[in-house]
């Protein structure tokens, strides 16, 4: 009875409660807001560099999507030999992208759903990993083209389509002209005949419709170079049943096709050449529209920014890796400093400072930038600063608010600074934008030696260069956010302006003017009173020529007020954010921090790993030196350092006996008697960690002696 009753009770396990995020946080940090407001201003930075990707490819998809349109105008599916032998040459756009391959994934699904919104047409995207053979690259276009029922506008084809293509058909040209000669027959309905149901009756009338079949190649270069050749020639064979056409995404240069493809094979193709923009002009984008602008609080400091670039121009020249570097940067930011908090749009900073509690006022008043304030501060008021928890939120609400006018004034003035020297002989505060912020968030640039130079270089300029320069000046200010900030400066830029426009009647004011002067005061003439040897003589004419002036033209008067304006306004604006007080609430500078994360050394990196496991898995008893081996260690580091400690060849069985001497070693008592022969399950763990070590490149097979393994790595190496 028992034993029934046993067999009749079944254990299911309870429900698991499902921890939340908010579970992890701890609410007195404030991390929940951080995390909110991190959040959203991901999405914020992330929704704009989507858009900003599809304003700068606009051109060129359009430009593209033209070129397949225009092609096969005349393609007929009836058999007609005098249209049909016009098709002997494939139409191919070669889309020059550039060699930041990252971004390729990006502008290729961009332009594959552009097409799809504006083309009837199949459309079939190769990579060069899925296709290393004819026979896989047949397949992977053929099941694209036929997976894809867009084309279809009825119903009843579309489940006709599904249904072909729920069975497995063979990959070959011949399936795929016969799959597209009869599904671009469209069936057109009769009004007059109607079914029982009242609906029109279709008619077996049949149209032949046009729609293209494009295959797109992501990375020719990197596609094999007779895999590549065959299927452009099978293709050219089918093209009077199938209107192909080719698009080419090249890295480096159309010339990589002549390389890839023989003549026999080439002028199989038509091609015609489209460039994608360089992608230092997006990274200028991302620099003018994410990085400096005010609408996202977040800034990057000196180091974190040059960091950064030297990626970018050094590495691959991708944006998408400098954008996801950008973002992590805003993750540690958030993460990392309890300030973060205000790290809020402006129309939110009232509201944030007001929730601030007591610990983070104090954690804001350890901050470097606003200690150095304190210090300047008179004695009554720093006793207020460090005491007072009213006046303190006073102060730091006055000093943000100030933080976000200088971030909103210093984009239109380095845009104006930028529109006067990034053409100067020597380039001495650099030719990008990019170059000027940089050294901004370093220094003061006016205190530089380059901007003495380039200074004095501006007051030989042209009237017409100085005209288009302040025109360049006063849009980018009207654009800006800050407009009203800088209404004075506009109307003081725009009184220059109507000066130069002016000039030819200042003259003649000027010239009337010294002609009534030369006629009111008569001509003086310089006596040499006695006589003077040659000494002398030179003395005087030396004298006489550092008293007298040179006079100054009208238009040079004008440009040395101009210029002389433009030293105080950008010595007003362009300061270092390092000088303002809490400028770490928006600037982000812990290079220490990010570097490893987003510039690591995989080797390096590794052997740490390996040698000190607590470093990445945050546990006490992991963390040892490299000398250490305990037993508490996962398998791999200890067969790891065992490894370290032998020689050009490992015998198996003594490493594993040592294996497991460690592994044993917190569980064996004194007493018992010593156990050599390792068990199956040390075996098995042993074998899995010799396994992993020879995946990560550290160890081999050796064929000179058959129980031992072949060491690859020595220290450094």
């Amino acid at each position: 009875m028992v034993s029934n009753l046993w067999k009749g009770v079944f254990v299911f396990k309870g429900k698991k409660r499902r921890a939340k995020l908010e579970d992890y946080l701890d609410a007195e940090d404030g991390l929940n807001n951080r995390l909110q407001t991190c959040e959203e201003l991901l999405e914020r930075i992330q929704e704009k560099f989507q858009l900003m990707q599809s304003e700068l490819n606009t051109k060129l998809f359009e430009e593209v999507i033209h070129y397949v349109t225009g092609a096969h105008e005349d393609f007929s599916l009836e058999p007609s030999p005098v249209a049909n032998s016009k098709y002997c040459e494939i139409p191919t756009a070669a889309l020059v992208t550039g060699v930041n391959t990252p971004d390729h994934d990006g502008i290729f699904s961009n332009l594959v759903s552009m097409i799809h919104k504006q083309l009837i047409s199949n459309i079939a995207v190769l990579k060069s990993k899925d296709c290393p053979t004819l026979k896989a690259i047949m397949n992977t276009t053929i099941s694209q083209i036929m997976d894809n029922v867009d084309m279809f506008s009825d119903e009843e084809d579309e489940d006709e389509a599904v249904s072909v293509i729920n069975h497995r058909v063979c990959s070959t040209m011949p399936v795929l002209a016969s799959w597209y000669r009869e599904k671009c027959r469209v069936k057109q309905q009769s009004p007059r005949k109607r079914k029982a149901d009242g609906s029109p009756k279709k008619t077996s009338k049949h149209t032949s419709t046009k729609s293209h079949v494009i295959v797109v190649f992501e990375d020719l270069e990197s596609f094999i170079p007779s895999v590549l050749q065959d299927f452009i020639t099978i293709c050219s064979h089918y093209l009077q049943d199938i209107p192909f056409v080719f698009i080419f995404g090249i890295a480096t240069a159309v010339t990589a096709v002549h390389r890839l493809l023989p003549q026999h094979v080439s002028s199989l193709l038509c091609m015609e050449k489209f460039q994608a923009p360089p992608s230092s002009d997006c990274l200028a984008q991302v620099i003018h529209q994410i990085v400096m602008p005010a609408d996202f609080p977040f800034k990057l400091g000196g180091r974190v920014f040059h960091l950064l670039v030297d990626m970018f121009l050094y590495h691959d020249f991708s944006v998408l890796k400098f954008i996801q570097s950008f973002q992590f940067a805003l993750l540690d930011h958030f993460y990392s400093d309890p300030v973060s908090i205000m790290t809020v749009p402006e129309t939110d900073l009232k509201s944030q400072v007001r929730k601030l509690s007591l610990s983070q006022l104090d954690h804001l008043r350890s901050l470097p930038s606003f200690r150095r304030f304190v210090e300047k501060q008179p004695a009554a008021a720093q006793i207020k600063l460090l005491e007072d928890t009213k006046y303190t939120t006073n102060c730091v609400t006055e000093q943000l608010e100030a933080l976000y006018d200088y971030s909103n004034c210093v984009q239109p003035i380095l845009s104006c600074i930028h529109s006067f020297v990034h053409k100067l002989p020597g380039h001495p505060l650099g030719h990008k934008m990019r170059e000027i912020y940089g050294l901004l968030l370093n220094q003061n640039i006016c205190d530089t030696p380059e901007y003495k130079e380039a200074m004095q270089m501006l007051r030989a300029l042209s009237k017409d260069e100085m005209i288009g320069k302040l025109d360049q000046c006063i849009i980018f200010i009207i654009r800006s956010t800050s407009a009203d900030l800088l209404t004075d400066v506009r109307d003081e830029l725009e009184h220059f302006k109507d000066k130069y426009d002016n000039i030819e009647k200042l003259m003649q004011q000027e010239e009337t003017k010294e002609e009534l002067g030369k006629k009111s005061s008569p001509e003086k003439r310089t006596s040499f009173g006695g006589k003077m040897d040659l000494f002398q003589l030179k003395q005087t004419l030396q004298e006489l020529d550092k008293s007298k002036k040179k006079k100054l033209t009208v238009y040079e008067v004008i440009r040395q007020d101009t210029i002389d304006y433009l030293d105080a306004i950008f010595r007003r604006y362009l300061i270092s954010p390092t000088v303002l007080p809490l400028h770490e609430v928006m600037y982000y500078n812990r290079v220490s921090a990010i570097k490893p994360c987003i510039n690591g050394v995989p080797r390096s990196n590794l052997e740490n790993g390996l040698t000190n496991p607590g470093y990445y898995l945050l546990r006490e008893d992991l963390i040892s030196d490299a000398l250490t081996i305990l037993p508490t260690l996962p398998d791999v580091c200890i067969a790891y350092k065992l490894h370290n400690e032998c020689g050009r060849l490992i015998n198996l069985y003594d490493w594993l006996q040592a294996f497991m001497m460690i592994v044993k070693s917190a569980e064996v008592d004194e007493n018992e008697p010593e156990i050599r022969k390792p068990d199956k399950l040390i075996q098995a763990r042993f074998i899995r960690a010799v396994s992993e070590l020879q995946f990560l490149g550290f160890i081999k097979p050796t064929k000179r002696k058959t129980d031992h393994v072949a060491r690859l790595t020595w220290g450094a190496c």
